[in-house]
């Protein structure tokens, strides 16, 4: 039985502030346009946001489903990163607005 596991709080905080990265691929449960990139959970957002001040280049994985969701913390604004992955273009134009040039997804949909 494979069970999953993640390191948050303190001590995954000072872990991550010994490294650097060139490019950060992170993921998030919500975007919006009014809340930016939000989270579920505090910790997990924590230890991202600080590898988000120690990476180069940050780019934000986000499945359609979560377009137009807001959760409870807030990670990132999209100022923040530097590209947006998601598999469709959200139907939420003002979203669209809001994530701008740093949108990628499948070309055709453009």
């Amino acid at each position: 039985v494979f069970e999953k596991r993640i390191t948050t709080g303190p001590m995954a905080i000072a872990d991550v502030k010994k490294f650097y990265a060139d490019v950060f691929f992170f993921s998030c449960s919500g975007i919006s346009a009014e809340s930016g990139i939000t989270g579920i959970e505090t910790r997990s957002c924590e230890v991202c946001a600080e590898m988000m001040h120690r990476a180069t280049t940050k780019v934000l994985l986000c499945d359609s489903t979560k377009a137009s969701k807001n959760y409870l913390w807030h990670l990132a604004d999209f100022n923040q990163t530097d590209y947006v992955v998601m598999d469709s273009v959200p139907d939420d134009g003002e979203l669209v607005r809001a994530i701008g040039k740093r949108l990628i997804t499948d070309v055709k949909q453009l």
